[in-house]
């Protein structure tokens, strides 16, 4: 009996870039995943590839997101960032809930009004994305 492979991708949205070259070391290598645990970005990047999405179509979807520097946002160009990622999100998954998905896959997101951390595994993928990654006051839940 094979080990059985979680696979955990952390926030920043740098970091998608380092997550999708993991993913296509690990796919081209054969190492099946049985489980994709993300938060922020990592949930994004581990969501497409739950879905099935090959890790070089999910390097073509960030690319068309383009790079987020918090730093440089004002209200105005977050809200829009945030529907670019929306669009793209719909684009790359459309529907699809947690349980359509390839892989299971559980999503973490704070609650804002307890400050608890809660894991998201049913129901629609795009707002748990979404949730996943809102910087309050600059990427609304």
């Amino acid at each position: 009996m094979r080990p059985r492979v979680a696979l955990v991708l952390g926030g920043g949205g740098s970091r998608g870039i380092a997550h999708v070259g993991v993913l296509e070391v690990l796919h081209n290598a054969g190492i099946p995943i049985d489980l994709v645990v993300g938060t922020s970005m990592g949930a994004i990047v581990g969501a497409l590839y739950a879905a099935g999405i090959t890790p070089q179509v999910i390097s073509e979807n960030l690319a068309r997101i383009g790079g987020i520097n918090l730093f440089s946002l004002n209200l105005f160009s977050a809200r829009a960032r945030q529907q670019r990622i929306r669009e793209e999100l719909k684009r790359g998954l459309g529907d699809k809930t947690f349980a359509d998905l390839n892989i299971p896959l559980v999503v973490t997101a704070v609650d804002m009004v307890s400050g608890a951390e809660v894991a998201l595994d049913q129901g629609e993928l795009i707002p748990a994305l979404l949730a996943s990654s809102a910087v309050p006051a600059v990427f609304p839940p």
